[in-house]
C-alpha cells in the first residue's frame, strides 16, 4: 500500500465492548503481618487466594492479577458473555462467603476481611502485537481504575459496585443505596451501591418494548389510505426502536399503493445531513439526476428545472430559484452576506410553500404516498414542513407517513388527521414463520423458540441471528446448545454484538465496511478506491460479499454504482468497532482527499465533522462557518447554530493566532443574526456575542476593523439600553469615521442618527442623516437592508427625518420626507424596508392625532404581519390599530387592542417607541375617566425612559402628567411643574412642536383655574 492510502489491515487491530472490572483487597495486611507469624500469614494468604480464583473460575471470569494481598479480574472477557455484570457481582459475595469460611477453617487471633469493588464500562480489547509479547491482549478503559477506587470506599466484609453495573444486576440482587463519593482521580462524587443479596428467583428476560404487530399495522395504513385516496388527506407517524421493522412496514405499504397506479415518494431525513434545510427534498432531486455522491455541489437552476420536470412537478421560476438556492447555489436573487429574522422569515415561508405546491401537483393527477424516513434527524425546516401537511393536506388525495424512534408528544390539538402507530416486536407466533423463510429449509426443532428468546421478537435481531446460525449449522445437526456456544465463541451480547460478529466473519470485508462505515451510510466506490488497501482490485470482490451478505445494498451498475448500508445498526456496529485511532486517521485521508479534490466534493458539514473526528480543529471549524453560513442564508438557524457551537469548540483547543482570530470573527459575525433570530437582539447569547467580536476587533487596524464592521453593528443593536446605544454609536463614528468603504461609513451613522434621535440629540441626529443620505448607493443598499436590521439606509433616514422635522416645527417638510419615504419602500419593494417605512409613517401620524390616518396605516401593517408571520409588526398594528378604535369612540374595546399589542411587543424582546405606546394607553384611560391609572401609566413610561436614555418623547410624558395631575390634584404646583419641565426639556432638544404644545397646555390650565 502507499503512503497516500491508509493502510487497514496493519491499523485495525482491536474492539471495544462492555466489561466488568473486580478488584479486591486484604483489610490490614500489614497489621496482620505484625501479629501473625510470617509463615501463618503466608498459608491463610495462600488460602485465601485459592478460594479467589476458585470463584473467580467459577463464575466465568477472567484473572488479571494475583499479588500479595488484592488481585483483580475481569468478566466479559477475553469472550463477551451476556451476564457478565450479574457474574462480577456473584463473584464479589461468593468472595465474602468464601473469606468467613476461611476464618471458621483456620484457629487464628484475628479475623481475616476483605473489601470489593466491582465496576461495569465499555473497554477496548486492543491486540499488542508490536510490543513483542505474542498473543497477548491489552485490556484499556477507565474501568478498572473506578473499581479500585470503589474497593477503597467499601467497608470491611462489603461490596461495593458502581451506578452502571447497578443498573445491569438490579433486577438480580437487593441493593443498599451508598452516599456518593468523591474519588481520587474522578472530577464528581460518584454514586455508590452495596449488594446485600442474590434475589432468589429466576432472572427474567428484559422487558419488550410497547409497540405493535404487522398485521395490524398494515391493516391501519390501508384504512387511512381509503380517506386520502377519497380526497382527505392523512398524516401518520410510525414510531419504534432502531431495527423494529418501520421501513420493511413502510415499504411493503409502498408496494402495495404503486400497484394500485398511484405514487410512492421517498424522502430520507439523515444523521450526518441534517443540518441542510429540506435536505430530504433537496436529496430527492440529487437522485432524480443521478448526484447522490456529490452532497457539496449546489444544483444549478437548470438542473433544479430538469429534475423537477423529471418527477411531473411544476418548474415556476420561482420554485427553481428556491431550490437551487436550498441547495446551496448562490443564486443573485436570493444570495446576501447576513440575515435578519425578517428576511429568514420570508425565505423560509417560501421555501416550504414551494415544497408543499409539488406534492400538491402531484395529488391533482393522482393519489400519492409521501414517505418521511427517520424523521428523528430531520432539519428545523423538514419538522416545520411536517407540522404544516396536515392542514395544507387536508382536502387532498395525499397520505403522509413518517417514520421516527420516538412516538410523538400526545397533545389534545393534533388535528383529526393525524395519527400515531407504534410498532412492536414480532410475536412468538409470528417468529416461526419467518425464521423457517430466512433458513431457507425445514429449520431445525426449537431454533425459532431460542431465536425469539434472545432476539425479544426485534426484525432485524431476528434477521441477523437466523443469518449467523444458518452459516454456521445450516445442513449440519444442531441444538441450543450448539447455537448458545456459538454467540458464546462470538462474544454475542446485544445487537450490536451480532451484528458486530456478523461483519467480523466476513473476514478482509469487514475491513472495507468498517472504512465505508467512517465515509456514511450511503457511498459511492470513487473515495474507497483510495482509502482499501489494493484499490479496485481489493475493493469490488470485498463489496460484492459485503452486498451477497446483505450488509450493504447498491443502487446503478458500474461507474455510476451507489452503495447504501442497509440499515443504520449495521454501520454503527462497524463504525463502533474501529479504534479512534483508526477512526481519526480515515476521517484525516477523506479531507485529505476532499481538500486535494481528488473525490467528488463533500458536503461542508461533512467536512467539518470528518476533520473534527480526525482532531483537525482548525480545519474543522473553516468547513463548519462555512456550513453554518449556508445554513443562516437558508432560514435554518438552529441547525447553524449547532455548527458554529462545535466551530468554537474547536477554535478554543487551536494555538491562539491571528488567522484564528480571524476565523474568530467569521464565526460571530455568523452568529450574530442566527443569535438575534434565535434568542432575540436583546438576548444574553446575542450581547454576548458581539461583545467578544468587538474585543477582538479592537487589537487590530481601522482597515481590519472596517472589514468587521457588522460585528460592530451588532454590537450596536444588542444595546441593553438607548444610553448605551448612543454611547457605542460614539464609538462606530471613532472608530470607522477613515474607512475607505462608503458604506460601511454610511452605516455608521445610520447607528447614530437612530440612536441621537432617541437620545434627543436633534443637531447630531440631523447631521448624521444627511451625512449618511449622501454617501447611499441603491446598488449597495439592496444588500446591506437585509444585513443592517432588515430595512433600507435611505428608507430609515428619510422617514426618521420626517419624524424630526415635525419635532423641531416643519410639519411641511416633515409630509415630504415621509412620502419621499414611503416611495422609496415601495420602489425598491422590500418587506422589511415597508415595514419600516409604515412604522415612521403610523408614529408621525399618531404624533399630529390623525386618527382616520393611524387606522388605516394600522389595517395595512396588519395585513403585512399576518401574511408574512411578523410578530413584531402585528404588536405594532394592534398597539395603534387599538388606539385609533379608542379614539374613535369604542373606548374599551380599543384598549384592550392595545394592550394586547403591548403584551406581543413584550414576549418578541423589543422596547422600541414604549414612551409613545404608554403616553396613547394613557389617553385612552383617561377617555374611561380612570385618571389615576392614567398617570401610573404615564410615571411608569417616564421612568422607564429615563432609565434607558429613551429621551425623544419625555417631553411629551411630562406634558401628559401634568395635565392629568390638574384634573386630580388640587395642588397647582404640581402640574404647572411638569408642564415647565416638559416645555423646558422639549426646549433644550429643539423639539418646538412639544414645547408650543406644552405652552397652549399650561396657558388653558391656567385660565381653567
Amino acid at each position: 500500500m502507499s503512503h497516500e492510502t491508509l493502510n487497514v489491515r496493519r491499523a485495525i487491530t482491536g474492539e471495544r465492548r462492555q466489561i466488568s472490572a473486580l478488584f479486591f483487597d486484604i483489610v490490614g495486611s500489614t497489621q496482620l503481618l505484625q501479629i501473625l507469624d510470617p509463615e501463618d500469614y503466608a498459608v491463610l494468604q495462600g488460602n485465601f487466594h485459592t478460594q479467589a480464583l476458585e470463584s473467580i473460575r467459577f463464575f466465568g471470569g477472567y484473572l488479571d492479577s494475583l499479588q500479595g494481598d488484592g488481585g483483580s479480574a475481569f468478566f466479559g472477557f477475553p469472550l463477551a458473555s451476556e451476564d457478565q455484570a450479574p457474574c462480577a457481582v456473584a463473584c464479589a459475595l461468593d468472595l465474602l462467603t468464601r473469606c468467613r469460611s476461611i476464618n471458621e477453617a483456620m484457629t487464628l487471633p484475628v479475623t481475616l476481611q476483605i473489601r470489593v469493588g466491582v465496576a461495569t464500562g465499555e473497554m477496548v480489547i486492543m491486540e499488542t502485537q508490536d510490543s513483542g509479547i505474542p498473543k497477548l491482549k491489552d485490556v484499556i478503559g477507565i474501568t478498572p481504575t473506578l473499581a479500585a477506587r470503589i474497593q477503597q470506599e467499601a467497608e470491611p466484609d462489603t461490596v461495593v459496585v458502581s451506578e452502571d453495573t447497578y443498573r445491569l444486576t438490579s433486577g438480580a440482587f437487593d441493593y443498599e443505596r451508598l452516599e456518593r463519593r468523591a474519588l481520587k482521580g474522578f472530577d464528581n462524587p460518584i454514586p455508590l451501591w452495596q449488594p446485600k443479596s442474590r434475589r432468589h428467583r429466576s432472572r427474567q428476560r428484559r422487558p419488550q418494548a410497547p409497540l405493535t404487530g404487522r398485521d395490524s399495522e398494515l391493516a391501519v395504513c390501508r384504512a387511512y389510505w381509503d380517506r386520502a385516496q377519497a380526497g382527505s388527506g392523512q398524516v401518520l407517524h410510525i414510531s419504534g426502536d432502531p431495527g423494529i421493522g418501520k421501513s420493511r412496514l413502510v415499504a411493503d405499504f409502498a408496494r402495495e399503493v404503486e400497484a394500485r397506479s398511484c405514487d410512492a415518494h421517498v424522502f430520507q431525513c439523515v444523521s450526518r445531513g441534517n443540518t441542510r434545510p429540506l435536505h430530504p427534498f433537496v436529496d430527492a432531486l440529487r437522485q432524480e439526476l443521478d448526484l447522490e455522491a456529490s452532497e457539496g455541489v449546489a444544483l444549478e437552476p437548470d438542473e433544479v428545472r430538469r429534475a423537477l420536470v423529471g418527477v411531473e412537478a411544476p418548474a415556476t421560476e420561482e420554485s427553481v430559484q428556491i431550490l437551487a438556492f436550498l441547495s446551496g447555489h448562490d443564486s443573485i436573487r436570493y444570495a446576501i452576506d447576513g440575515t435578519s429574522l425578517m428576511e429568514a422569515e420570508e425565505r423560509k415561508r417560501q421555501a416550504l410553500d414551494t415544497v408543499l405546491e409539488v406534492l400538491v401537483a402531484w395529488a391533482e393527477r393522482r393519489p400519492q404516498l409521501i414517505v418521511i424516513e427517520d424523521f428523528h434527524w430531520a432539519d428545523t425546516l423538514t419538522e416545520a414542513l411536517v407540522a404544516e401537511m396536515a392542514d395544507r393536506f387536508r382536502h387532498k388525495s395525499i397520505m403522509v407517513i413518517v417514520t421516527e424512534r420516538q412516538e410523538p408528544a400526545k397533545s389534545a390539538t393534533r388535528p383529526r388527521n393525524v395519527h400515531a402507530l407504534a410498532l412492536t416486536g414480532l410475536t412468538q407466533d409470528s417468529v416461526p414463520a419467518l425464521v423457517e423463510a430466512l433458513w431457507g429449509q425445514a429449520a431445525p426443532e426449537r431454533l425459532a423458540s431460542f431465536v425469539y428468546d434472545r432476539s425479544d421478537g426485534v426484525p432485524l435481531f431476528v434477521e441477523e441471528l437466523v443469518t449467523l446460525l444458518r452459516e454456521r449449522f445450516l445442513g449440519i445437526a444442531s441444538n441450543v446448545a450448539d447455537w448458545s456456544g456459538a454467540l458464546a465463541d462470538s462474544g454475542i451480547v446485544s445487537l450490536r454484538d451480532l451484528l458486530a460478529a456478523r461483519l467480523l466473519s466476513l473476514g478482509p470485508a469487514r475491513e472495507v465496511a468498517q472504512i465505508c462505515s467512517v465515509v456514511g451510510r450511503e457511498f459511492s466506490t470513487d473515495i474507497l478506491e483510495r482509502l482499501v488497501d489494493g484499490g479496485g482490485r481489493s475493493l469490488l470482490p470485498a463489496l460484492a460479499q459485503l452486498e451477497q451478505a446483505r450488509v450493504i445494498q447498491r443502487r446503478g451498475e458500474d461507474a455510476t454504482a451507489i452503495y447504501r448500508f442497509r440499515h443504520v445498526l449495521l454501520q454503527e456496529a462497524a463504525y463502533g468497532s474501529l479504534l479512534k485511532t483508526n477512526r481519526r486517521a480515515i476521517h484525516a485521508r477523506i479531507a485529505d482527499l476532499a481538500a486535494s479534490g481528488a473525490v467528488s466534493s463533500i458536503a461542508d458539514e461533512i467536512l467539518a465533522w470528518h476533520c473534527e473526528q480526525a482532531g483537525r480543529g482548525f480545519e474543522a471549524a473553516t468547513y463548519a462557518v462555512r456550513a453554518a453560513e449556508a445554513c443562516s442564508l437558508r432560514s435554518a438557524g438552529p441547525e447553524a447554530e449547532r455548527l458554529l457551537a462545535m466551530a468554537e469548540s474547536c477554535l478554543e483547543s487551536s494555538t491562539d493566532s491571528t488567522e484564528s482570530d480571524q476565523l474568530m470573527l467569521q464565526l460571530l459575525a455568523v452568529r450574530g443574526p442566527v443569535a438575534i433570530a434565535l434568542y432575540g437582539k436583546g438576548s444574553r447569547e446575542a450581547r454576548a456575542n458581539y461583545e467578544k467580536a468587538i474585543e477582538i476587533c479592537r487589537r487590530y487596524k481601522v482597515e481590519d476593523r472596517e472589514r468587521w464592521f457588522p460585528l460592530y453593528w451588532g454590537w450596536w443593536f444588542t444595546s441593553p439600553d438607548r444610553r448605551i446605544k448612543r454611547l457605542r454609536s460614539e464609538v462606530l463614528i471613532r472608530d470607522l469615521d477613515h474607512a475607505v468603504d462608503a458604506e460601511v461609513r454610511l452605516q455608521a451613522c445610520h447607528c447614530a442618527w437612530a440612536a441621537n434621535f432617541h437620545a434627543g440629540r436633534y443637531a447630531v441626529c440631523l447631521e448624521c442623516i444627511d451625512k449618511g443620505l449622501a454617501l447611499y448607493e441603491p446598488e449597495r443598499g439592496r444588500k446591506s437592508r437585509s444585513v443592517y436590521g432588515g430595512h433600507d439606509a435611505k428608507v430609515c433616514g428619510l422617514g426618521e427625518r420626517a419624524q424630526l422635522r415635525w419635532l423641531t416645527g416643519d410639519p411641511a417638510g416633515a409630509d415630504e420626507d415621509m412620502r419621499l419615504a414611503l416611495a422609496w419602500a415601495g420602489e425598491i419593494d422590500h418587506l422589511g424596508s415597508l415595514c419600516h417605512a409604515l412604522d415612521h409613517a403610523i408614529l408621525l401620524a399618531a404624533y399630529k392625532n390623525d386618527v382616520a390616518e393611524v387606522a388605516r396605516l394600522a389595517d395595512r401593517l396588519a395585513s403585512l404581519a399576518a401574511t408574512n408571520n411578523l410578530p413584531e409588526v402585528e404588536a405594532k398594528s394592534r398597539i395603534f390599530g387599538g388606539w385609533a378604535m379608542g379614539r374613535s369612540g369604542s373606548i374599551s374595546e380599543g384598549l384592550q387592542a392595545l394592550d394586547d399589542g403591548l403584551a406581543l411587543q413584550r414576549s418578541v424582546g423589543t422596547d422600541e417607541d414604549t414612551p409613545v405606546y404608554l403616553g396613547l394607553r394613557a389617553g385612552l384611560l383617561l377617555d374611561l375617566a380612570r385618571p389615576d391609572e392614567a398617570l401610573a401609566t404615564v410615571e411608569a413610561a417616564i421612568e422607564e425612559a429615563e432609565r434607558a436614555g429613551n429621551a425623544f418623547w419625555v417631553p411629551e410624558l411630562y406634558r401628559h402628567r401634568g395635565s392629568i395631575s390638574a384634573l386630580t390634584s388640587p395642588r397647582r404646583g404640581a402640574w404647572i411643574g411638569d408642564l415647565d419641565t416638559a416645555i423646558k426639556l422639549a426646549s433644550a432638544s429643539g423639539a418646538a412642536t412639544l414645547a408650543r404644545r406644552a405652552e397652549a397646555d399650561l396657558v388653558r390650565l391656567r385660565e381653567r383655574r
